[in-house]
């Protein structure tokens, strides 16, 4: 379970990788589809688009890893 969540935790770090990376070929996925978003217009398809893709690989993660964190979640509250 302590894998998983430090899994989750480095995919969604936007604001460490926003501020402290400055060059844009090493950002972050979450910081690259942040940069969709335009001052005067944004392709909403776009940002959708690329929002499932950024999400499938976090889901297909938590698919794979289920049954484990389950049995660690419920190991630790169970008595006996």
């Amino acid at each position: 379970a302590a894998a998983v969540i430090a899994f989750f935790h480095g995919w969604n770090e936007y604001v460490f990788a926003q501020t402290l990376v400055s060059s844009e070929s090493l950002h972050t996925a979450s910081v690259g589809l942040a940069g969709f978003v335009g001052e005067l217009s944004t392709p909403v398809h776009a940002v959708m688009a690329v929002g499932v893709i950024y999400t499938l690989p976090a889901v297909l993660f938590y698919l794979l890893v289920q049954r484990y964190v389950v049995a660690g979640m419920t190991a630790g509250s169970v008595k006996g």
